[in-house]
Parts: C-alpha cells; sequence; structure tokens
C-alpha cells in the first residue's frame, strides 16, 4: 500500500471521529456502528503501515471503541469561514431563539470594520454602568450583563457595554459556536501587540 493511499484511510478515520465528536458536542451518544467503524479504519491503517514495515504516521490515544483499542488524535479543528454579515445574522439569530428576546449584534465602522459589538438593543439600553436609571442614553442593565454572558457560556457578566468581538475567523467561528449554544471548537488568539 502506498503512502498516499494510507493518508487517505487516514482522512477517512478522522472524517469518522469528527462525526462522533459532533455527535457528543450536541449532547447524544453515537451509534455504536460509527465506533465500530472508526476501530476497523483505524486497525487497517495500521495494517497497512506494518505492511510498509514503518511506524504509523499519526500519534494514537488508548480510548477507541473497537479493536485495537486505539484512535487516532484528529488534526485540530479548522475554523469554518465566516464572513462578518454571516457571524453578525447567525449571532443574532441564535442568541434571539435561545433566550426569546433580540440582541444587537453590529459591525465596526472604519478602522474596526471587522470587529464585531453584541449588547441590548438600544431600546433597552437604559442604565448607568452601575445599574441605576439613566436619564440619557445608557447602558444595558446588569441582568442582561450576567444573562449575555450565560448565553455565551463566559463566566463573568459582560461588560456593560456588551461584547467586543475582534476581526477574524477564529473568533467569528468562536462567538457562533457560544452564541448557537456549543462549546467552540476553535478559540480566536490575539493577533496584535
Amino acid at each position: 500500500m502506498t503512502r498516499q493511499l494510507e493518508a487517505l484511510m487516514w482522512e477517512i478515520v478522522r472524517g469518522l471521529i469528527q462525526i462522533d465528536h459532533s455527535i457528543r458536542a450536541h449532547g447524544a451518544e453515537a451509534p455504536a456502528v460509527l465506533h465500530g467503524l472508526i476501530g476497523k479504519a483505524n486497525e487497517a491503517c495500521r495494517l497497512a503501515a506494518d505492511e510498509a514495515h514503518h511506524e504509523p504516521t499519526l500519534a494514537l490515544v488508548p480510548d477507541a471503541p473497537a479493536n485495537p483499542p486505539a484512535v487516532i488524535i484528529p488534526d485540530p479543528p479548522k475554523a469554518e469561514y465566516l464572513d462578518r454579515n454571516t457571524t453578525i445574522k447567525r449571532i443574532r439569530e441564535a442568541l434571539k431563539k435561545r433566550s426569546g428576546r433580540a440582541w444587537s449584534v453590529t459591525g465596526g465602522r472604519g478602522t474596526a470594520w471587522g470587529w464585531l459589538t453584541i449588547d441590548a438593543p438600544p431600546a433597552r439600553r437604559k442604565f448607568n454602568s452601575d445599574g441605576t436609571p439613566a436619564t440619557e442614553g445608557g447602558h444595558m442593565h446588569p441582568d442582561e450583563q450576567k444573562e449575555l454572558a450565560d448565553l455565551l457560556g463566559l463566566k463573568d457578566p459582560v461588560h456593560f457595554q456588551g461584547v467586543s468581538i475582534p476581526s477574524g475567523g477564529n473568533y467569528y467561528a468562536e462567538y457562533v459556536d457560544r452564541a448557537e449554544g456549543r462549546t467552540p471548537e476553535v478559540y480566536g488568539e490575539i493577533y496584535w501587540d
């Protein structure tokens, strides 16, 4: 078996494992047949490597569902490409669906064009930073700061001016996952000094 064919087989194993992880991320149990396929594909890759007299090209970890008791470590997930407008729409829709009320999700302007802000809509921004009623303008109430943090899976209440999301694919993917109620598959990394 050629290394090219072996690499293709590993891709199939990776795909099966990603399906398994996706099913579990949504709180369901993957069917036993999927676990069996992962084990069989893993075993086939190891046999191919043995036949070619070299070590398998990927690391193995214990706790595979079938024989041999190992499963490959998949590559780190790659963020789905999300543009600014799609990200705004998905976050806004997910928060409304999960909370039952609207949230303001806006894109920056000028040099901050790619940055996003999640906040209470202007009609609900009626408070000072300490939670007392504002006479003009205002910010979201501390209860809404906590609610938004809970919706996004953050441990501390958000800032009274909302959540700022930096421009960039991994940040966008992270906050779409958070808004849709999932643990993020990727996290944004600071790209500025």
